[in-house]
């Protein structure tokens, strides 16, 4: 039975604005503001004037545009192997489980 991929949500959680990780600095500004961007649009599927707006001031609205994309498609890439449930690389690292046992 195959597991669960990573959604890029889960992936980046224990790193997101709200944790400890970027309180001791682990991330610069830049990349806690694309972790912004991430979490943002996988809880709202929007983003907020204020992350928009520091967006704006670090990357062209053609960067801004394709990152959004790349959320967009990894979130699509990660629906479809989980429902067809594609077996996980035998070496590829784990992530905690959070959904039901579906996907032990």
């Amino acid at each position: 039975m195959g597991g669960s991929c990573c959604p890029v949500w889960r992936c980046v959680w224990a790193f997101s604005p709200t944790t400890r990780s970027v309180a001791h600095g682990l991330w610069s500004e830049r990349d806690s503001l694309l972790i912004q961007l991430v979490d943002e649009l996988h809880e709202t599927a929007t983003l907020s004037d204020e992350v928009w707006e520091q967006l704006v001031a670090n990357w062209s609205s053609a960067q801004i545009l394709e990152m959004m994309i790349i959320v967009g498609w990894y979130h699509l890439i990660s629906f479809v192997a989980n429902v067809v449930q594609v077996e996980q690389e035998s070496l590829a690292t784990r992530f905690p489980n959070t959904s039901k046992d579906r996907y032990r």
